[in-house]
């Protein structure tokens, strides 16, 4: 008896414990609205998306604050899923930890921007998988119905290629040509100063452009530009993202006074 006791108590403090990170968590993301989300170790988990419905979550309760998902218990795995819906063209990120994101788009869209650099980017049957290891993600796309801007660059081309180094090498070039572009745009963006571009945009919500895709019509910008042009003028005040049934709305600061009145 004292023997066991012994080894029970060996057990108890020398035995390894197998902790949950959130390092191991995943998300998955598909074009539809379809949102999946396995999570170790995470107490609250920021919406994706807006207008959710159907959310399910497993493993602990919660509270959904705004648009943030507050769990009781974190020490345990957490599954959450739901359906939302993503402003048109843009599905956008943005977590308190870094996982492995995955996105899912139908193969015949057209990327415009995709930030960061994506780990891989594979098609599987009719959808381009692109996954990530970050808390932040970006993608501007267009529907194949939709015109395409100058700027984007299409990759319908794919849908036939078998050859996962033909593959690879397309959405490297896509991430190439974008990149002088956007280490141009970031640029410019740490800057307070509005240039020409901030300008028009600005002047396009004034005049009544309330949605990415109106402030595009009237600025004739590219999709890319035109939204992170749109999200420094929130940064800086200038404009007010709201929410209004589920959807984004830019409306103008009128509290902001700009620098060149």
């Amino acid at each position: 008896m004292a023997f066991a006791l012994i080894i029970f108590i060996f057990l108890v403090h020398f035995t390894p414990s197998f902790s949950i990170s959130s390092q191991d968590s995943t998300i998955t993301v598909y074009y539809n609205g379809t949102v999946y989300a396995k999570l170790y170790g995470i107490s609250k988990f920021n919406i994706i998306g807006d207008n959710i419905s159907r959310i399910i979550v497993k493993g602990t309760s919660f509270i959904l604050n705004s648009s943030t998902l507050y769990f009781n218990n974190s020490s345990k795995i957490i599954t959450v899923s739901y359906r939302a819906s993503f402003p048109e063209g843009v599905i956008e990120i943005n977590e308190p930890f870094n996982s492995s994101i995955s996105v899912l788009l139908p193969s015949t869209f057209t990327l415009s921007y995709i930030s960061p650099e994506p780990t891989s980017f594979e098609l599987s049957g009719n959808l381009y998988n692109v996954t990530f290891y970050s808390g932040g993600v970006e993608i501007l796309f267009t529907p194949s119905n939709v015109h395409k801007e100058t700027y984007d660059l299409p990759l319908i081309g794919i849908l036939f290629v078998a050859n996962d180094t033909i593959l690879g090498y397309a959405i490297f070039s896509l991430i190439k040509t974008k990149s002088k572009e956007k280490k141009e745009e970031e640029i410019d963006l740490k800057e307070e100063e509005l240039n020409e571009r901030d300008l028009a945009v600005l002047d396009a919500i004034k005049n009544g452009a309330s949605t990415l895709q109106e402030v595009i019509k009237i600025t004739k910008l590219p999709k890319s530009t035109a939204y992170r042009r749109v999200k420094k003028l929130v940064k800086l005040g200038y404009v007010i993202e709201a929410r209004e049934e589920g959807k984004v709305k830019y409306i103008l600061n009128e509290k902001k006074k700009r620098n060149h009145e």
